[in-house]
């Protein structure tokens, strides 16, 4: 396990608030948020390429529960993973994990290492545990458009994830021609598509913003997903005629700075979507209804295939495929794999993950963030917003009302922050809880200046500056 000395402060998020209902809100997707200008367009290029697992979010859709069943996860549910450089690092349901992996092809083994212990409700607990035991089970891994199957040794399927990216260009042909069949039975599932209008919650309904793109694709497996602006979401829904309801939304946490208002706009459209329970489609058109038929969107369709074809002339995506296998041959061979199987099934030892000590041994307090467009947000109260680095990959702080944790690397300049557990408080108006999480999941490189630690955001969206706590 994770130091005790280390859980502590993490521990804190759960007594603080008894329970953690809703203990995660998506990590950081290792794909940039979007473009300065505009952020929503760039989005896709956080899709996987065929058969890569690295650079992608992956969110848990199904798992094998105790009695050996695939099952939907649990309303309130946020498990993912990410594979980096040959490292798995994400959250469990309530607590954080990582590990080390090797893939070769559709071969897949994962070696869970460090667990947080954070005590959440059943059936988050019972998930997390069956989850977790589920990952030590992996032996091959299938990458399907955007979804995910992790498979046993006997080539059963045992996990599924999902991931709010489109499916790469190489792969969208194939797996639209594949499920042809389910497919035809939904004609949202058929198609992608763009919102051109949603109800903001104030003035009905109002089209989104110039420079911005909010798309929506539902599968056939009953998930859907899209780009909601600067972030991705995803979704299970459900379909009973004309009847639809789309439940526990979650979304990654990327800070956008342009257009102005993209961050409220994105806010305004999830919290809409959240209350739909009707849809119609009519001449290539979808709208959705909350229970009370007031309006919540409306947007344009586009067939999932032939939509694809256009983009099939950049098979360059598919490039860093190759790369992976070495990557993670150079980064395997730090743990003992030896001794970690036989010490998993009773205590996970911890991974060394890249750190910088000139980062640990320190609380970091938020003074301001400059932003491209040339503005500043200043903290007026830097002691409510900080972080702390331990030296075994663990990052904790708080954000205004707010705890939060997660995993972090940092080498050679770089840095990459994973805000994976966040408690749920309801700060006061002007918090700027939700911000400083969003930027502290796009940092890209960090540098000191004097007493201060600056975080340069990634494409260039702007700089943290921190400083060390008095």
């Amino acid at each position: 396990m994770i130091k005790s000395g280390h859980l502590r402060p993490l521990a804190i998020l759960c007594l603080l608030t008894f329970v953690l209902a809703a203990c995660v809100t998506g990590p950081v997707t290792p794909a940039a948020p979007a473009q300065a200008t505009a952020p929503a367009v760039s989005e896709p290029a956080g899709a996987p390429a065929a058969g890569s697992l690295e650079g992608t979010f992956w969110i848990l859709a199904l798992y094998t529960d105790a009695s050996g069943q695939m099952v939907s996860v649990p309303e309130g549910s946020r498990a993912n993973i990410e594979f980096s450089s040959g490292q798995v690092t994400g959250n469990a349901a309530c607590n954080l994990y990582n590990g080390v992996y090797k893939q070769a092809g559709e071969s897949l083994t994962i070696e869970l290492a460090a667990r947080s212990a954070i005590a959440c409700a059943e059936p988050i607990m019972a998930q997390e545990d069956a989850y977790l035991a589920a990952l030590e089970q992996t032996a091959g891994q299938r990458v399907t458009g955007n979804k995910l199957d992790i498979l046993n040794a006997d080539g059963a399927v045992i996990l599924s994830f999902v991931t709010d990216a489109p499916a790469a260009p190489a792969e969208a042909a194939p797996a639209a021609a594949a499920p042809a069949a389910e497919e035809a039975a939904s004609p949202l599932a058929a198609m992608e598509w763009q919102v051109t209008e949603y109800n903001n919650g104030r003035d009905g309904l109002v089209p989104i913003m110039a420079g911005t793109a909010i798309t929506m694709t539902f599968g056939a497996d009953g998930h859907m997903g899209g780009t909601a602006g600067c972030n991705g979401f995803g979704a299970p829904y459900a379909l009973d005629g004309d009847r639809l309801t789309i439940d526990s939304i979650f979304s990654t946490m990327m800070f956008c700075t342009e257009p102005e208002g993209i961050l409220d706009q994105e806010a305004d459209f999830l919290a809409a979507l959240a209350k739909t329970a009707a849809y119609t489609i009519a001449d290539g058109q979808l709208a959705l209804a909350a229970e009370d038929g007031s309006p919540v969107l409306t947007a344009v369709g586009t067939v999932v295939g032939v939509a694809a074809e256009p983009e099939a002339a950049e098979p360059e995506i598919a490039e860093p495929e190759p790369v992976e296998p070495e990557v993670a041959g150079e980064v395997e061979a730090e743990p003992a794999p030896e001794e970690t199987p036989a010490e998993a099934p009773v205590e996970l030892a911890p991974v060394t993950a890249p750190t910088d000590a000139a980062l640990t041994g320190q609380v970091w307090q938020w003074q301001k963030t400059t932003l491209a467009d040339g503005s500043a947000v200043t903290v007026g109260a830097p002691q409510r917003y900080a972080v702390e680095f331990m030296d075994d990959g663990i990052v904790m702080g708080r954000a205004d009302c707010n705890r939060i944790g997660g995993i972090y690397t940092a080498q050679d300049a770089a840095l990459n922050i994973n805000i994976g557990v966040l408690t749920r408080m309801a700060c006061p108006p002007g918090s700027l809880s939700g911000q400083f999480v969003q930027m502290l999941n796009s940092a890209a490189t960090y540098q000191f200046e004097g007493d201060s630690l600056v975080i340069q955001l990634r494409d260039g969206a702007g700089a943290i500056f921190l400083a060390r706590a008095q």
